[in-house]
């Protein structure tokens, strides 16, 4: 299977990037930058761009079979990153109906910061 795999360079990530790679799938990162996944280059895909960018996702989202996304706030979350996730969110719905891959997986922590930038309402 082909995969798409978000926030690849975080712990979460990387380790879905790990298991999937020893499953046997094709791993594509998608990362802010590339040289956080040295020791991985010669096994995976990487490219560099915004997640917040529905174009830039699409370009990479063509062909994956599937997207995994660990993608998640860096602490402290400043307060312009109020809906970052909301944004996050319509980015990658907009490129995976630009693409026409249907099967996402997100996996995400924020909703336990304090201050959280989830809502309550969403818990």
């Amino acid at each position: 299977m082909k995969l798409l795999v978000l926030g690849a360079t975080g712990g979460t990530g990387l380790e879905i990037v790990r298991q999937s790679l020893d499953r046997g799938h094709l791993v594509t990162a998608f990362v802010r930058s590339a040289n956080r996944l040295n020791e991985l280059h010669d096994r995976i895909a990487i490219q560099e761009g915004d997640l917040l960018n529905s174009a830039e996702l699409a370009g990479v989202a063509k062909g994956q079979d599937a997207i995994i996304s660990a993608f998640g706030p860096r602490l402290p979350i400043a307060k312009g990153d109020a809906n970052l996730l909301q944004r996050f969110a319509l980015a990658l719905t907009n490129a995976m109906r630009r693409t026409g891959v249907r099967r996402v997986v997100v996996e995400s922590v924020a909703f336990l910061f304090k201050n959280s930038i989830m809502p309550p309402a969403y818990l």
